[in-house]
């Protein structure tokens, strides 16, 4: 199995500059991973050629890139009850989507653009909704060689398709062929009551996986039982990526390093 981290890319006001961003990289890679996963802030704004140049400058793979800031800036989501507010959320994803082709990243990933369920509305009406929207994004990304990956997300984050069991059924029923599964240990520490049986279920259409401990941290930083989850893993034959996924703390090198260092040792 590979690692990757997960950054915001250069046009976000995290950074200070072009150089910090850099200088992450150089950690990132110095610190052993494979390849990262870019959160945008604002597509329209990223310099494409400058970002592939420097990440073929450090021989990292760019493998996802997320779309949940088009829900938490933006307030978009493709299973909302307006036709208005959904249309708009299917366009801006296939942008995201483009944006990902371009850069020539493998995945785009479907946390909480998912969106969540409004009060008036039936559960049934916003899967209909998130199925209708994804079947039309998954059109639009196999004409650009992406695969989405729909991530369950915990209670506090979503209020449908929170778990892996849900989120299977779900795509079985729609059954498109660029679009898997991606689980991620925080979210399942939360929502999943059997972490091995969830794995089991995922594995016929697990594409990624994110790691962060249960406190959000880098992994050995909380309670979370990454040795029997990697051997979950393995028992399914998962044999790709690991993303981090964690809050920066103490700072985002220490966070880097101290994730990679913890992984390793179990792979």
């Amino acid at each position: 199995m590979k690692l990757d981290f997960y950054i915001e890319t250069p046009e976000s006001p995290s950074w200070k500059d072009r150089r910090s961003f850099e200088r992450i990289l150089q950690t990132i890679a110095e610190s052993g991973y494979d390849g990262v996963e870019f959160l945008p802030f604002h597509i329209k704004s990223v310099d494409i050629k400058y970002l592939k140049d420097q990440i073929s400058s450090y021989k990292l793979e760019i493998v996802c890139v997320a779309s949940g800031f088009l829900n938490t800036y933006y307030g978009l989501s493709i299973s909302h009850p307006s036709d208005r507010i959904r249309r708009l959320a299917v366009e801006n994803l296939k942008e995201c989507i483009k944006f990902a082709s371009d850069l020539g990243s493998k995945f785009v990933s479907i946390g909480l653009i998912k969106g969540k369920l409004l009060i008036g509305q039936s559960y049934d009406n916003a899967i209909k909704n998130f199925s209708e929207s994804l079947t039309e994004c998954s059109n639009f990304a196999k004409d650009n060689s992406i695969s989405l990956v729909v991530e369950p997300e915990n209670r506090y984050e979503s209020n449908i398709l929170c778990t892996v069991e849900e989120c299977v059924k779900v795509l079985d029923n729609l059954n498109l062929s660029n679009v898997g599964l991606l689980i991620d240990s925080y979210h399942m520490n939360i929502e999943e009551a059997n972490i091995r049986g969830a794995v089991k279920i995922a594995s016929k259409r697990l594409l990624h996986v994110h790691l962060a401990d249960n406190n959000r941290l880098a992994p050995g930083k909380g309670s979370f039982d990454f040795l029997s989850f990697l051997k979950y893993l393995k028992e399914i034959k998962y044999n790709s990526f690991l993303g981090i996924e964690i809050n920066p703390l103490p700072s985002l090198d220490i966070a880097i390093k101290v994730s990679a260092q913890h992984i390793k040792k179990i792979i």
